[in-house]
């Protein structure tokens, strides 16, 4: 009987090694440490980029390599040349013809630079109309959902968008499948065209004018092939942006219910239409005699609210002067000039232009006040650092309360020993 309640499960001393699983044997590699030169470089590196950051967006920089700045002291030294003012050892058939080269490459820049400013306004304006649009749309859809009796009611008062059979918007797509190196590679191809003569007379300049030394000259030089450097990563930014704007437009012209129309004016006048109408639903459902409306005061409230907004609303006119629009053209390619020579254009800051996209009126003040894409790692770390201090602070007191009395708990042990 002893024997058998001595028997029982053996507790021999278990080998962690042996019962250990796979996954427990396997150790992380040990990273290895970086070198201090590695370090040393990264942090000038980390430096340099923080400082040409906020040097690039101070106005003295901006404005000192601005478009503007850059044709001024290009037509500047050329009228110089001309005047003999610039020593040269050619003569002035040489000058004359390198100071022509000088005003054709301001003229071919100014002009590039007004037709991409052109470009791009045109096509953000378009978005935004196609957003309006959209967000008018759906405003109205959810209206009349919700009140099957006000779209029964006002089914033959409603404005129907143009038919889309035939229409630009739907036969002709503006964006093109490309990858993002063919982006770069034509980008930078058309800056090297935009600055070639520019590279081309920086050069033949060093060579022609005497009396200068040697490291103006290359100076000179080396100040061309950094703003052909700025011109190219500007017109990246900008053909980047340009191709987002175009699928963005090319996504909503593909909907269904959006209205065909072949030029901007078209897609003005008909989104003008449906945001008057979706003002005038929402108004005639906010009415406080709205529910006890028989349907032709309905018909009657609404074309009154809908007579009330055309008034107050923008119309679209044009001129039937063909002097009228002349003006009305040339003032316009006037300011797309203008804007491709400011410092503070869309065109020469692309990285700030906004797409705008269907819903986002309706919370403005979010994407407003959104941090930047820059700001968030460094947010993102300093808060998983503050969890984690706060989560080890936590453990660390817990665990002091477990193991060790307060002082009230040793006062009362103290006494009661004391009182036996």
């Amino acid at each position: 009987m002893i024997e058998k309640q001595n028997e029982g499960p053996s507790e021999e001393p278990t080998n962690p090694d042996t019962t250990s699983s796979p996954v427990d044997i396997i150790k992380p590699k040990p990273k290895k440490k970086k070198s201090l030169v590695r370090l040393a470089l990264g942090f000038v590196g980390e430096n340099i980029k923080a400082a040409w950051s906020y040097i690039s967006e101070t106005h003295i920089f901006k404005i000192l390599t601005s478009n503007a700045v850059a044709n001024g002291l290009t037509v500047t030294f050329a009228i110089l040349a001309l005047a003999g003012v610039t020593a040269t050892p050619f003569g002035p058939v040489v000058v004359g013809v390198l100071a022509g080269i000088a005003f054709t490459s301001v003229a071919i820049k100014v002009g590039t630079d007004m037709m991409q400013a052109r470009s791009l306004r045109h096509l953000e304006k378009e978005n935004n109309l196609l957003v309006k649009n959209r967000d008018a749309k759906e405003q109205q859809v959810n209206i009349l959902k919700d009140d099957p009796k006000l779209a029964n009611i006002l089914k033959d008062q409603l404005f129907q968008p143009e038919p889309r059979e035939g229409k630009k918007s739907v036969t002709q797509r503006l964006a093109q499948d490309t990858s993002k190196s063919k982006i770069v590679a034509k980008s930078v191809g058309k800056a090297l065209l935009k600055q070639g003569l520019d590279i081309g007379l920086a050069i033949a300049n060093s060579i022609a004018t005497a009396g200068v030394a040697l490291a103006v000259k290359i100076a000179g030089v080396v100040i061309t092939l950094f703003s052909f450097g700025m011109e190219a990563k500007a017109t990246v930014n900008v053909d980047t942006v340009r191709h987002d704007l175009k699928k963005q437009i090319d996504s909503e012209r593909d909907k269904a219910d959006t209205p065909g129309y072949n030029n901007v004016k078209d897609l003005r006048a008909q989104v003008r239409e449906q945001r008057i109408q979706t003002m005038a639903l929402k108004e005639l459902i906010s009415d406080k005699n709205y529910s006890s409306m028989s349907p032709e005061q309905i018909k009657t409230r609404f074309t009154e609210i809908k007579d009330k907004i055309c008034v107050s609303e923008k119309a679209i006119i044009t001129s039937r002067n063909i002097f009228v629009r002349a003006a009305k053209m040339a003032f316009s390619l006037i300011k797309d000039a203008g804007r491709g020579q400011s410092p503070y254009s869309k065109l020469n800051n692309p990285t700030k232009i906004v797409i705008n996209k269907p819903g986002m009126e309706d919370q403005p003040l979010v994407e407003k006040n959104k941090p930047s894409a820059r700001n968030t790692s460094k947010l993102s770390q300093i808060a998983a650092k503050l969890t984690k201090q706060v989560s080890e602070n936590i453990s660390a007191k817990s665990s002091s309360k477990v193991k060790t009395p307060n002082h009230h708990q040793k006062k009362h042990t103290q006494r009661s020993s004391k009182n036996r």
